[in-house]
Order: C-alpha cells, then sequence, then structure tokens
C-alpha cells in the first residue's frame, strides 16, 4: 500500500512567508487570487488553494472596497418606464368582484 509521504509540519507556512514580498506586489497589481496561487503553487510547497486564502487573510489587512455610485443610491422607480406607458386611470372593478364595503360604512 502507498502512502503519499507527509510534508513536515509548517514547511507550507514557511514556503508562503518567503513568498509574501511577491504576493504583496501582485496584490497590490490587482491580480486575483486564484492566479496568484496558480502562478506560485510551485514556490508554495504545494500548499491547497484554502490554506493560501487564510495565509493572505492573515497576513494582509483587507483593504476596503470603495462603494460604487450604482450601489450607494437606489435606483428611481419613478423614471424607469416612461410616463406614455403608465396607465393611472382608476381601475373599473365589476361589481361580482368587488369587495363587500358594506361593513365599513
Amino acid at each position: 500500500m502507498n502512502k503519499k509521504e507527509r510534508k513536515p509540519w509548517g514547511s507550507s507556512r514557511i514556503a508562503f512567508l518567503s513568498q509574501m514580498k511577491s504576493v504583496q506586489e501582485r496584490l497590490e497589481k490587482g491580480q486575483p487570487l486564484s492566479q496568484i496561487h496558480r502562478e506560485l503553487e510551485s514556490e508554495l510547497d504545494g500548499m491547497i488553494y484554502s490554506q493560501f486564502t487564510h495565509y493572505i487573510r492573515k497576513h494582509f489587512k483587507p483593504t476596503k472596497r470603495k462603494e460604487s455610485s450604482f450601489n450607494s443610491r437606489k435606483p428611481d422607480i419613478n423614471n424607469l418606464i416612461p410616463k406614455e406607458y403608465v396607465d393611472t386611470s382608476p381601475r373599473f372593478i365589476p361589481p361580482d368582484m368587488a369587495p363587500d364595503m358594506s361593513k365599513y360604512i
């Protein structure tokens, strides 16, 4: 039975720490984490992606994303449909479908 040989404890962490400067430069350029991991996978001693993202969260402060102008305001619903297409006339309700108003009188 062939068992996969385990790597020494902490070897991936040490590999990540040795590549931190390279990772930081790539993050500053706006490169996606998945691409950084894929390109540095051999230097990271076979570290899996979830462990890589764990170390990213641990060693780098998250940057606050700027709120886009679209998300910062609610859309004006009144301007979504042109006025000429909006029916503002009162609705006719047939007498047999009208609610019983006698209880309100």
